[in-house]
């Protein structure tokens, strides 16, 4: 392989900025949701910042029309390999709580896959869900900003949408997430992921 292209790998890797959202709503969570929602989304973002197209990874059933209409509205800081803005793609995970306490068994439908998803975005290899805080007793939607290296490591996380105690936890569960790293052009590179916790009040 020329070590010419060799280096230009190298300097993809070092210099590509990944996409940062700027805004756009959060999807609302499921009325009357008894189990959990656990759907994973492959956003296409253009140089512009805006969203092209969102592709279902896996899905709890049902969960793509209720969570879609937000993401298609998000706007981002486009990608860059540091002389222009490029067109990218980006991991969100949305992780609702059934009306439950703790992190345990409730009824509903595990996630289903739906589409593959691809290299350019990281993929989740461990996960933790925060629980319910004994303290509340309200319901709140909170949106974890990550920052995954090149190593598939969470570097930085932290909410973006939504008030402690709920972000406090969310925040905490997200930072123990291990990735596949995203790649591109065939090189590992740093990546940002979204993740939406949502909290439903518990039952009791």
């Amino acid at each position: 392989m020329p070590l010419a292209f060799l280096i230009g790998l190298v300097q993809i890797a070092a210099t590509f900025v990944p996409a940062q959202r700027s805004g756009g709503p959060l999807p609302p969570l499921p009325a009357n949701a008894t189990g959990w929602t656990d759907s994973s989304f492959e956003l296409s973002v253009d140089a512009a910042g805006v969203v092209q197209a969102v592709t279902t990874i896996a899905a709890t059933p049902g969960s793509p029309a209720l969570i879609e209409p937000a993401l298609k509205q998000w706007t981002f800081q486009p990608a860059g390999d540091g002389t222009a803005p490029l067109s990218s793609s980006v991991l969100v995970v949305t992780v609702f709580r059934p009306p439950i306490l703790y992190n345990g068994p409730a009824l509903g439908e595990p996630p289903k896959p739906v589409n593959p998803p691809s290299a350019a975005v990281p993929w989740p290899l461990t996960r933790t869900t925060p629980a319910y805080p004994v303290s509340a007793i309200d319901e709140a939607m909170v949106l974890v900003e990550t920052s995954v290296d090149r190593e598939g490591n969470v570097r930085a996380a932290s909410a973006t949408a939504g008030a402690a105690p709920f972000s406090t936890l969310a925040v905490q569960a997200v930072r123990q997430w291990t990735f596949r790293p995203a790649r591109r052009d065939g090189i590992p590179v740093s990546s940002k992921v979204y993740v939406i916790v949502g909290f439903a009040r518990p039952v009791t």
